[in-house]
């Protein structure tokens, strides 16, 4: 036994023989260290100092990994802190710094940067009788995403490591884009090692197989290695997402891959599916795809209303709003202050069959371009419509404005 007021080491053992001990646990409950020995059975013996009072929080470990976010969870120690934990969020391996009271067995890292390390410190608040050390949890990443570039496990300098199964999901922040993956480096063990692609959010979606067969380890056909650049890789998923599969054997590495991500609007199809403000299949993502037809509606959401509360609709190329009367979607908005459609100069938004559901005195439409009705009911009190374009009204058809 050693501590900060001893000049050597003491001994410490109850008549314990000459033996290999291989696990030593301190149970501060009953007041014992206990030795696990290779043969000879496990010895217990006193502890030599006072019994803390104030214990370390337990199982200190990393809950989930997001895009820009992490959580890190703990338990309570047998005797739990009076006063809860206190936590520190930093890049760096030491606490430093005034810590964040909790009550909770967790904590949120919000806002990371890919490629920094983060650490959780965490320590017990036992009120009078002060804290218990740190326990550090980490280091974190966060997932890769837009505009970030993408390594192996060896980082930018270094090569990958044996023996390893890595799965890395890349996906977009915003859930209208896709991903695309484009390699600049690629250093893979040739015939051993390989690297997977798959089109979607987990190895189960398709893969973007190579035309290599069974690798001589025996990892599966459709791997990429060698030092040829692959790819590039553009997800068609709905999710927007790719997954990067790595697999390596026993022997021999490589540099690795270096590839950058980029993302741009997803609109493999064009459908609006959802009644969300936001989001895949939604109608602010629809309109903001290419369009040679009217907006198609999918049968799940017939009947029902799309609110918007975010931010307006903007027409940036000719929109068709065409529904059928048996397919008929009801836009209700909440916005104040702000227009629900703001059409641009030289486009058309084109209504047929809409009813829209407006706040009291706010505006329906700011026009710069054209608005084309043919079939167009609102509904609201004291609604507003800002004109510097054209309203062309259809042959046989009507713009309703009713106050209710």
């Amino acid at each position: 036994y050693k501590d900060d007021g001893l000049g050597d080491w003491e001994l410490f053992s109850d008549g314990i023989p000459n033996v290999d001990v291989r696990e030593l646990e301190i149970n501060y409950a009953d007041g014992f260290i206990y030795a696990a020995t290779y043969g000879r059975g496990v010895w217990r013996s006193e502890l030599r100092d006072q019994v803390p009072t104030c214990f370390y929080p337990l199982s200190g470990q990393i809950a989930t990994v997001g895009l820009g976010e992490a959580t890190v969870s703990w338990s309570d120690p047998t005797t739990a802190p009076s006063n809860g934990y206190e936590y520190v969020i930093s890049n760096s391996a030491t606490p430093s710094g005034l810590g964040t009271p909790t009550t909770a067995n967790g904590a949120t890292i919000s806002g990371m940067s890919y490629n920094l390390d983060y650490y959780v410190h965490v320590r017990s608040n036992c009120s009078a009788d002060g804290f218990s050390g740190w326990v550090t949890i980490g280091p974190i990443k966060s997932l890769p995403s837009c505009d970030d570039t993408f390594h192996d496990n060896g980082g930018a300098a270094g090569n990958y490591t044996n023996n390893q199964n890595t799965i890395t999901q890349l996906c977009p922040q915003n859930s209208m884009n896709k991903i695309k993956a484009t390699f600049t480096s690629f250093d893979v063990e040739s015939d051993w090692d390989a690297m997977y692609v798959f089109d979607g959010p987990d190895t189960s979606s398709p893969m973007f197989a190579s035309t290599n067969p069974i690798t001589d380890a025996g990892f599966p056909a459709g791997g990429y290695y060698g030092s040829a650049i692959p790819g590039p890789f553009e997800s068609t998923d709905a999710s927007g997402c790719l997954t990067v599969q790595l697999i390596t054997d026993t022997f021999v590495t490589g540099a690795g891959f270096e590839t950058d991500l980029s993302c741009d609007i997803n609109c493999t199809p064009p459908k609006l599916s959802t009644l969300a403000d936001t989001g895949y299949g939604s109608l602010r993502h629809v309109i903001a795809c290419p369009l040679t037809a009217p907006v198609v509606v999918d049968a799940g959401i017939m009947g029902d209303t799309i609110t918007i509360t975010s931010d307006p609709l903007n027409i940036w190329q000719n929109v068709m709003i065409d529904q059928l009367l048996s397919s008929k979607v009801t836009i209700k908005s909440e916005l104040t202050g702000v227009s629900l459609f703001n059409i641009q100069s030289g486009q058309t938004l084109h209504l047929d069959n809409v009813e829209v559901l407006m706040p009291a005195g706010q505006e329906f439409i700011n026009n710069a371009g054209v608005l084309e009705v043919q079939d167009c009911t609102v509904k609201g009190n004291s609604v507003k419509v800002s004109n510097n374009g054209k309203i062309n009204i259809l042959q046989n058809g009507n713009m309703k404005i009713i106050e209710e």
